[in-house]
């Protein structure tokens, strides 16, 4: 039967995971949409951590050349008790993965970088387009968006695949639930710059009294990314996703109480936030599909 359809995958989400899978569709021969509510990539760094099964998928669309030139790559972690060096644990994947190493860029970097494959492809990638609804109809999905004008459109598409975070749209729509709960405690996150001995190649965990942190290098001289835990609680949101902003002050008295060997000098993007282990019942339900935050 010949394929009537406008599209033959519409994703709904320009986010990492979003454009991969654009992409991958792209590379084998698949007519593909994306749909992204906001009006511009995101400016925060959020996410950092790359995978080395990452580096192996994104080979196939162009991206892992790209990632590695951009990131710092991370070969081991150093773990700190009350600021000395106690031992060091290496990500040794050799023989597993041609990439056998942790690697860290920038989901703003990231994301960017993608949307220039995407472009380069010929991917159509729409800003300030809302996905309001849509219709498994079985041979197809009827999707329904608001473009950037306001106007309603409808476009047909043989798969529908939902990365559009973790209030995601498309979830809520297919009725599927999202399994688990959310932990007790709030952390931090915050990217500085700093003056430090510690090796740039190696990521750093310190354990000093009642406070953990972690110090995972950045790309650009004497950048980290620190992840910790907040010493007080009080005030804090209950609710999974990221939270206040933190300033200069607060970070470098977490950081003292951790007992890293580092000196902040800056901060940059920083907040509160609270994890969740929640992970959707399916990731697909007919022709609908879920993927990233969407699903877990």
């Amino acid at each position: 039967m010949e394929n009537t359809n406008e599209f033959d995958l519409v994703v709904a989400g320009a986010g990492p995971v979003g454009l991969t899978a654009a992409l991958m569709g792209n590379r084998m021969g698949l007519k593909v949409l994306v749909l992204e509510k906001d009006g511009a990539p995101v400016k925060e760094s959020r996410a950092i951590w790359i995978h080395p099964r990452t580096l192996e998928i994104w080979e196939h669309i162009g991206m892992t050349e790209l990632a590695l030139k951009e990131g710092r790559v991370s070969n081991s972690i150093t773990v700190h008790r009350s600021g000395s060096a106690v031992s060091s644990l290496p990500y040794n994947g050799e023989g597993f993965s041609k990439y056998p190493h942790g690697l860290n860029l920038e989901q703003s970097r990231t994301q960017v970088l993608l949307l220039g494959l995407a472009e380069a492809s010929g991917i159509p990638v729409l800003w300030n387009s809302v996905l309001e609804g849509f219709v498994d109809k079985g041979s197809h999905v009827l999707c329904n968006y608001s473009d950037a004008s306001g106007s309603a459109v409808a476009k047909s598409t043989a798969y529908l695949l939902g990365a559009d975070g973790g209030n995601s749209t498309v979830r809520r729509q297919l009725g599927v639930k999202l399994e688990g709960g959310t932990y007790d405690s709030s952390f931090f996150v915050a990217d500085v710059s700093v003056a430090t001995d510690l090796n740039p190649s190696h990521s750093g965990l310190s354990f000093s009294g009642a406070s953990t942190i972690a110090a995972l290098p950045l790309p650009g001289a004497s950048r980290f990314r620190i992840v910790g835990n907040l010493l007080s609680q009080k005030g804090e949101s209950t609710e999974a996703g990221y939270g206040r902003t933190l300033d200069l002050s607060e970070v470098r008295s977490l950081v003292a109480n951790s007992g890293l060997p580092m000196t902040i000098d800056d901060i940059g993007w920083s907040s509160t936030y609270r994890s969740h282990y929640r992970v959707a019942e399916t990731f697909r339900r007919g022709r609908v599909l879920l993927a990233g935050d969407a699903a877990h």
